[in-house]
């Protein structure tokens, strides 16, 4: 039989090798440039955001509810704080279901008091957690409760679920007083009245 000589029979596989190869790089280099520009793309979407929100932090609305015997005022974009004699009320706006309610509980703590004996409380007809707080030789009563105006509850479930599904946005209502007996009271007159729906709107603009 004749033999070829002086060839090998792997070259042409080398080469096709070296052609596959070749290809397989540029397609990974493509591939890397594609993730590299979607990385860059979602840090200056993240960049904007987060400049976005720091610029409105900063903004303090000016629409301020008129309440009759209350001092009202804004303490930051989402927060009011109604003052009188005897009562101390905060209320702070939610504005997705999948946020953080932010306790009272630890606002409280931050301002230096420790709260103490905190509780389940039906209180003017609604379930509340109520509690005392206690800060040197001072002494207040406070309970608190998601409230979006129409429908009261201490429930994450339930208010998160209502938001979802479309229902007004709640806030966090957090009402103290100096005694257990104005605690009370003033939760039953502000249930009875509605005076906090507009302020409860005003924070969730």
């Amino acid at each position: 039989k004749p033999q070829l000589t002086g060839l090998n029979p792997d070259v042409g596989r080398e080469k096709d090798k070296s052609h596959v190869a070749g290809k397989t790089s540029r397609r990974t280099v493509k591939y890397q440039w594609v993730v590299y520009g979607i990385l860059l793309l979602c840090f200056c979407i993240a960049i904007t955001k987060v400049n976005s929100k720091t610029a409105s932090d900063k903004i303090i609305p000016g629409n301020i509810p008129e309440l009759a015997g209350y001092n009202v005022s804004w303490v930051s974009k989402d927060i009011l704080q109604l003052h009188a004699p005897g009562a101390l009320i905060y209320i702070k706006g939610i504005a997705n279901f999948y946020n953080s309610d932010h306790s009272p509980f630890i606002c409280w703590q931050g301002s230096g008091y420790i709260f103490k004996n905190i509780k389940k409380e039906n209180i003017g007809g609604i379930e509340t957690y109520a509690g005392e707080l206690q800060q040197g030789d001072q002494q207040l009563y406070t309970a608190w409760w998601f409230d979006n105006g129409g429908y009261q509850t201490i429930g994450q479930l339930d208010w998160r679920w209502r938001m979802l599904s479309g229902e007004q946005k709640f806030a966090i209502v957090n009402i103290s007083a100096a005694s257990k007996e104005e605690l009370n009271t003033l939760i039953t007159t502000v249930l009875k009245t509605k005076i906090l729906n507009s302020c409860i709107r005003a924070v969730n603009p």
